[in-house]
């Protein structure tokens, strides 16, 4: 059985909705910790937890103990075997490029002075035709991980398209357009939609929100499913996403 647990709940409402009204220091001073909160709990990055239990059958609980007869080395039924944490991020968002390039600095400062000219640019780089959703993985059960691995690398648009999609409060849809394979483990796959729908910008300070929905694997049984609070997401004067 796999439970899914999204962090776009009331805590991480109202974690996000504080984060976002706090003037936010200058992306350069960022501390390790600013950086996380950027990338997996704001209003451009989003955590959500997928888990996997044990299968198999067992009599009701009477005691703590484990039965005589159950092999100690499996997990129990019913107790947590694996997971996915699965990082979902407008990789289009200015912000969300500043902290991977923070990100570096902090952990690779020699490498981050040598790429400093590139790394300027990945961040000054405007996206005014597509709205882009980098997905990373991580994950802890390597069967989980091997079949997860197969999904994102075996992808194509042709059999995506329907079900990976962003949609707006007022349930308006803009599909998938482009795909991009995990290359660099930071970033992940990269789900490229078009920024506009019948000409207008499809996300704006009036949106309300707007829900990332993807469905990967053979039969669809990777399901990712982040909402994203739109007036959390001005920086600077600026909606960024």
């Amino acid at each position: 059985m796999t439970k899914i647990a999204c962090a776009c709940l009331v805590a991480f409402a109202l974690g996000s909705a504080v984060f976002a009204q706090k003037e936010m220091k200058p992306w350069t001073e960022w501390t390790k910790k600013d950086v996380v909160k950027v990338l997996n709990d704001s209003a451009w990055g989003q955590t959500q937890l997928e888990t996997q239990e044990s299968s198999g059958s067992s009599g009701a609980v009477t005691s703590t103990a484990a039965p005589l007869n159950r092999d100690a080395r499996q997990p129990a039924p019913g107790s947590i075997s694996g997971s996915i944490k699965y990082f979902v991020r407008f990789f289009s968002a200015k912000p969300i490029r500043q902290a991977i390039v923070r990100k570096v600095q902090l952990e690779q400062p020699d490498v981050a002075a040598q790429r400093a000219e590139q790394s300027k640019a990945f961040i000054e780089l405007a996206s005014d035709q597509y709205i882009i959703i980098a997905v990373a993985a991580e994950v802890s059960d390597k069967k989980m991980g091997g079949g997860l691995a197969q999904a994102f690398s075996k992808a194509k648009v042709e059999s995506l398209k329907n079900v990976i999609y962003l949609q707006r409060k007022d349930g308006k849809r803009v599909f998938l357009q482009e795909y991009a394979p995990p290359g660099n483990a930071e970033i992940g796959a990269r789900f490229v939609f078009p920024r506009k729908l019948d000409g207008q910008p499809f996300i704006t300070p009036d949106s309300g929100e707007v829900r990332f929905h993807a469905e990967l694997g053979p039969d669809k049984q990777s399901k990712i499913d982040c909402r994203f609070k739109i007036a959390d997401m001005m920086y600077n004067g600026t909606l960024e996403y």
